[in-house]
C-alpha cells in the first residue's frame, strides 16, 4: 500500500473510532496520530526526494538540449567542410592550403597531378618543398610577412616568371593566388596554382607568328626594294660587265699591265655586286617548294663541289662522317644545296688567319628519333674564330653581319629556307675553339609550306 493511501486509511479509521466510541478517542488518537506523523514525514521526505529529481531531470533536458544544438552546429560544419571539398576536389586548378608553420595541412586532385606526389607524401611537409631551391630561403620570410599582415587576397605571377618543382625535379610555369581564413586551428593560407605551360607556349607562338607577320611585312618591303634594283641596276651591270670582258678580250699590246689589272678588279667588282643583286632576290622571293626524295649524302656533296674554289683558296680541309642507312628527305634539292653552301662558305671563311693546312670543317649527319617522326641532324663544324656570345640569333636576321663586306643575307635565306622544310637551324660554339652549324630537317612528307611545330633543337648537345 502506498503511503498516501496507508495515510487515507489510517485516517479514516480514526474517524471511526471516535464515532463508534466517543469515550475511547483520546486513547486511540495519539497511537494513530503517531503513525500519521511518521507518514507524513516520509511524505515530505519523499516531496522532496521528487523535487530533488525533477531539477535534476531538468538539468538533463538543458543538458540534452545543449547537446543537441552541438550535433547540429556539427552536423552543419561536417556538410561545409564535404561542400568545400567536393568544391576543392572538383577545381580546376591545383589547391593547397598551408598553417602558420608553413606545413601544408590540405591538398586536392589537381596537385598530385601537378606536382606529381600522392597526397599522403604532401601532408605536413613544408610548403618549400615545391619551390625551386634558389628561392626556398627567402620564401620563409615572405610567407611570415604575408601571414603578419592584412588578410586581404594575393595574385602572383602576372607578369613574373613563378615556378614549382615537380616529384621528378622538372619545373613549370605557374602562376598562385593567395587567401588567409581564420579558423578555429589558427589563420591558414589557401593557395590556388595554375599550370600555365600551355598558355606560355600559346603566347611563345603568338610571338612566333608575330615576328613572322613582321618578317613578312618586311620581305615584302625588301621584295619591292629588289625589283626596283633588279629593273634599274641590273641591266647597266650587265652591260658594264660585258664591256669589261669585252676590253679583257683584247692583246696586251694594246694596254699595259696595270690597266689589265683595273679591268680585272672592275670586273670582280661588278661580280660582287651581281651577287648582291642575286641575293636580294632569293631572300625577297620566297618562292614554293618543289619536292623531291634525296639523300643527304649526296645533297651535302654537290654542296662542297659548288664552294671548292673557295675551299682551296682558303686552303682548308674538309672531312666528312655521314651515318649510313639515313631515310631519304622530301626537299627541294636546289635550295638545300643552297643552304649547305651558305653554311659551308661561312665555315671557310671563319677559318680565316688560320696556317695553310690548319683550317678544318667537318660535316657530319645522323638520326634522331624525336617523340613524332625521326630527324636527320646535319653539323657542320668548324676551327675558326667562334661565334660571339648573344650573336648565334641576331646572325639570322636579315642584314645583319659582322664582316666588312657582305649583304648579311646569306644565313637570312638558310633560316628562311629551313623553315619552309619544317626545320630548325641554329648556330652554336663548338668547344674552345669554332661554331657549328646544326641543321635538323624531319624525314616524311612535306605537308604546305609554313613554318614547322617540331621542337627545338638549341639546347640539345650531342
Amino acid at each position: 500500500m502506498k503511503k498516501a493511501d496507508l495515510a487515507e486509511h489510517t485516517l479514516t479509521a480514526l474517524q471511526e473510532a471516535a464515532e463508534r466510541r466517543p469515550g475511547a478517542a483520546p486513547e486511540i488518537a495519539p497511537a494513530l496520530l503517531k503513525e500519521l506523523n511518521a507518514v507524513l514525514a516520509d511524505l515530505q521526505a519523499t516531496r522532496a526526494e521528487l523535487h530533488e529529481k525533477d531539477q535534476a531531470l531538468s538539468a538533463v533536458h538543458v543538458e540534452l538540449d545543449r547537446q543537441r544544438e552541438r550535433c547540429s552546429e556539427y552536423a552543419e560544419r561536417l556538410r561545409t567542410h564535404e561542400h568545400f571539398r567536393i568544391t576543392a576536389e572538383s577545381a580546376p586548378c591545383a589547391l593547397l592550403m598551408v598553417n602558420q608553420a608553413g606545413e601544408i595541412v590540405f591538398a586536392n586532385a589537381q596537385s598530385e597531378a601537378l606536382f606529381g606526389y600522392r597526397r599522403d607524401e604532401l601532408m605536413g611537409r613544408p610548403i618549400e618543398m615545391l619551390l625551386p631551391k634558389a628561392h626556398q630561403g627567402k620564401h620563409v620570410g615572405q610567407r611570415a610577412n604575408f601571414l603578419s599582415g592584412p588578410h586581404a587576397a594575393r595574385h602572383m605571377g602576372a607578369g613574373r616568371d613563378l615556378c614549382c618543382v615537380r616529384k621528378d625535379g622538372s619545373e613549370c610555369p605557374v602562376e598562385i593566388g593567395l587567401t588567409q581564413i581564420e579558423t578555429a586551428e589558427g589563420r591558414l593560407v589557401l593557395s590556388s596554382i595554375v599550370d600555365i605551360t600551355e598558355r606560355r607556349r600559346l603566347e611563345r607562338q603568338l610571338e612566333d607568328r608575330n615576328c613572322e607577320i613582321a618578317r613578312t611585312q618586311a620581305l615584302a618591303v625588301v621584295g619591292r626594294m629588289a625589283n626596283m634594283v633588279a629593273h634599274d641596276l641590273r641591266n647597266p651591270l650587265s652591260s658594264i660587265k660585258m664591256g669589261l670582258q669585252i676590253l679583257g678580250k683584247e692583246p696586251a699590246l694594246h694596254s699595259g699591265a696595270e690597266e689589265q689589272e683595273l679591268k680585272q678588279i672592275a670586273l670582280e667588282q661588278v661580280r660582287y655586286m651581281e651577287g648582291i643583286l642575286v641575293d636580294l632576290l632569293d631572300y625577297s622571293r620566297e618562292s614554293p617548294l618543289k619536292p623531291e626524295w634525296l639523300e643527304i649524302d649526296k645533297l651535302l656533296d654537290a654542296a662542297t663541289l659548288i664552294v671548292q674554289k673557295t675551299v682551296a683558296e682558303r686552303g682548308a680541309r674538309v672531312t666528312t662522317h655521314y651515318q649510313s642507312g639515313l631515310p631519304t628527305l622530301h626537299c627541294d634539292g636546289d635550295k638545300l644545296r643552297q643552304v649547305f653552301s651558305n653554311l659551308l662558305v661561312n665555315a671557310v671563311q671563319a677559318t680565316e688567319g688560320i696556317g695553310d693546312g690548319a683550317a678544318e670543317v667537318h660535316i657530319s649527319t645522323h638520326l634522331e628519333l624525336g617523340t613524332d617522326r625521326p630527324r636527320i641532324r646535319v653539323e657542320i663544324r668548324d676551327n675558326g674564330c667562334g661565334v660571339e656570345a648573344g650573336q648565334e640569333e641576331k646572325l639570322f636576321e636579315p642584314f645583319y653581319t659582322t664582316r666588312a663586306k657582305g649583304t648579311g643575307l646569306g644565313l637570312a635565306i638558310v633560316g628562311s629556307v629551313v623553315r619552309q622544310h619544317h626545320g630548325k637551324v641554329h648556330l652554336a660554339s663548338a668547344g674552345k675553339r669554332g661554331t657549328r652549324a646544326v641543321v635538323v630537317l624531319p624525314t616524311g612528307p612535306i605537308v604546305g609550306s609554313r613554318e614547322s611545330d617540331f621542337t627545338d633543337t638549341r639546347e640539345e648537345d650531342h
